[in-house]
């Protein structure tokens, strides 16, 4: 699988001077049969969209190609090859945006990565780590909130609906991590429900299907015959994040 790397810095990290005067650093890397996009608060963008196969370059001081696992340089190659993108905030102003990270499947498969935030050259990161089921033409979306603030905790936050769910579901049986065709057909019995009763804006209804959908997948997740412990990480925060946000 493609590995794909999202390095927010300040260029390309081959000067020691740049290096010393980054001020806050964003590190992404995600492996799997995916393309990316990075869109700023501005509306501005860099990456692959998979869905159109257009690039862009658009966010200032950005960049984006093809290098090899870990690397930084987009001339280098190998045999982990992957998208690169680059993007450097210098220390002498504060720095604050919201990004949208949008991610583009161009097979069937899983993704699986980390999201690293720095907000001080060598100073304490906070650390996500994602993983995902994905097929050709589909998207995840997170929201990533940085700042050079200290005093703003960045955040990392997968946007979860209902056909979110549903969609991972699917993909979670497409791919054999759901290995009992019962539990996969109750499963997508009680998330369909789940949308039906949002459509009707019957939200105590929802949340108690949604309820249901959590109790059966921690129920399952003790027999490995039955669910992977991929599906079951991927729906529980799937779940997790719709039971928080009141089931929208």
């Amino acid at each position: 699988m493609k590995l794909i790397i999202l390095i927010v810095s300040i260029l390309l990290f081959t000067s020691t001077i740049l290096l010393s005067q980054a001020h806050g650093i964003v590190n992404i890397g995600m492996r799997g049969p995916i393309q990316f996009m990075v869109t700023d608060s501005l509306g501005r963008r860099t990456g692959k969209d998979a869905r159109t196969g257009l690039s862009y370059q658009e966010i200032p001081n950005t960049g984006y190609g093809i290098g090899c696992c870990g690397s930084i340089d987009p001339a280098d190659s190998g045999d982990d090859e992957g998208a690169e993108f680059t993007f450097l905030k210098s220390i002498d102003s504060s720095f604050h945006d919201k990004y949208t990270f949008q991610i583009f499947g161009i097979w069937h498969g899983i993704y699986q990565g980390g999201i690293d935030l720095f907000q001080t050259l060598g100073g304490k990161g906070t650390f996500s780590d994602e993983v995902g089921v994905i097929d050709t033409l589909q998207s995840v979306i997170y929201k990533i909130n940085f700042s050079t603030d200290s005093t703003i905790p960045p955040t990392v936050t997968k946007i979860v609906d209902v056909p979110l769910l549903i969609q991972d579901l699917n993909n979670c049986s497409n791919l054999g991590l759901i290995k009992n065709q019962p539990l996969y057909r109750g499963l997508s019995t009680i998330a369909h429900q789940t949308d039906s009763t949002l459509r009707m804006n019957d939200t105590t209804k929802a949340r108690y299907h949604l309820l249901r959908f959590g109790n059966l997948i921690d129920t399952a997740s003790a027999d490995t015959s039955k669910i992977d412990s991929v599906a079951y990480s991927i729906l529980k925060e799937d779940f997790n994040i719709l039971f928080r946000s009141g089931v929208k």
